[in-house]
């Protein structure tokens, strides 16, 4: 059996083990300390939930997963907005700052980096990707970034590729996401013929450039269609075994690789859909989704909270916007979604990979 298979056979193994102590899980999982700027936090908590969704314990462990969210919210109200804006020097702090961050740490135009994003992987895959690299004796070196708010691929991706804050009448397509990654590299002197972007392709070619962006939406794509998070990571152990030898092309090729996300996800319990009026004071263009909600006006915002002012405390407010911040979706089931705060979409990977 590949990688793969055996910690699929593995996990129905243990599914059928006893011995799974909650008690002491937990008492395990309260005792990390929490530093919402570091990735040891996320890979030791990661850890557990990667085990307990393998082994189709999440729902189990999900009161656990709702108390670290519920002191993550306490950062993000005090501290978010100043990440925005935070020096990249060291690490960008923020998807907006990932290419400062890589344009300051190669500053040589023959330097060969690639980014390589991931839509919608969540940190406890990235977790399953840095396994499976580790098996093929890549070893990475761990950091994490913050998600643009709300955490949505219009807002988020392009903030990562502009290099700046998004714009609002940012059209998302592959298209324009390559002007970006193209225009950013062409505004610091590199020559545009040393610079590619490829989107759900294959690595073509990787020795001709010096600046390969790369996107894979192959995890994002079908993440709405799984039942629970043991589809997503049945699915993401397929995928996975696509990905790995494309990062390895660039690796293969000398590449510094830059591994990380637009966002992450969450598995969402339903509250309930919108009604006709409520879909009215929202923008027509992905103005609304399981987890997010952009209003075309603030009073229609304001509107929206005095007829629900329930939500009120489970809701991150700012300007027009409204997201999650518990696991919550606007919809009539449960889905494995992104659009909101909860530290599982916001916090994603950002991970250095260096040259052979």
């Amino acid at each position: 059996m590949n990688a793969a298979q055996t910690r699929e056979e593995m996990g129905y193994v243990s599914e059928n083990m006893p011995g799974y102590d909650l008690e002491k899980i937990s008492e395990n999982v309260r005792s990390i300390q929490l530093d919402w700027l570091s990735a040891d936090t996320m890979e030791k908590v990661c850890r557990y939930l990667l085990s307990a969704i393998s082994n189709r314990k999440y729902s189990q462990l999900e009161f656990l997963v709702d108390e670290i969210n519920g002191k993550f919210q306490s950062f993000i109200d005090n501290h978010y907005i100043g990440l925005l804006t935070k020096s990249h020097l060291t690490r960008p702090y923020s998807v907006n700052k990932v290419l400062a961050h890589i344009n300051s740490a190669h500053k040589e135009q023959g330097d060969k980096v690639a980014l390589f994003v991931i839509d919608g992987m969540s940190y406890w895959q990235y977790l399953m990707l840095k396994d499976m690299l580790a098996e093929k004796g890549i070893e990475t070196v761990d950091n994490i970034c913050y998600a643009w708010m709300p955490s949505i691929t219009k807002l988020s991706r392009q903030a990562l590729f502009r290099g700046d804050m998004p714009r609002d009448s940012y059209v998302q397509n592959p298209k324009n996401e390559s002007k970006l990654w193209f225009d950013y590299w062409k505004k610091r002197q590199v020559p545009e013929s040393t610079v590619w972007y490829e989107h759900n392709g294959s690595i073509v070619n990787p020795e001709l450039y010096n600046r390969y962006g790369y996107v894979t939406t192959s995890l994002d794509n079908h993440m709405q269609g799984c039942r629970d998070l043991k589809d997503l990571y049945d699915l993401t152990s397929n995928r996975l075994v696509e990905i790995v030898p494309d990062i390895m092309k660039l690796y293969d090729a000398g590449y510094t690789i830059y591994v990380t996300a637009d966002h992450g996800n969450v598995y969402s319990h339903a509250w309930r859909t919108l009604n006709a009026q409520e879909k009215a004071m929202l923008y027509t263009n992905e103005s609304r989704g399981g987890r997010h909600l952009i209003f075309t006006k603030e009073e229609h915002l304001k509107y929206f909270f005095n007829e629900n002012p329930a939500l009120k405390d489970d809701m991150y407010i700012r300007g027009n916007y409204a997201v999650w911040r518990t696991g919550k979706c606007f919809k009539s089931e449960n889905e494995v979604t992104h659009g909101g705060c909860h530290f599982l979409e916001m916090i994603v990977p950002f991970a250095k990979i260096e040259k052979k």
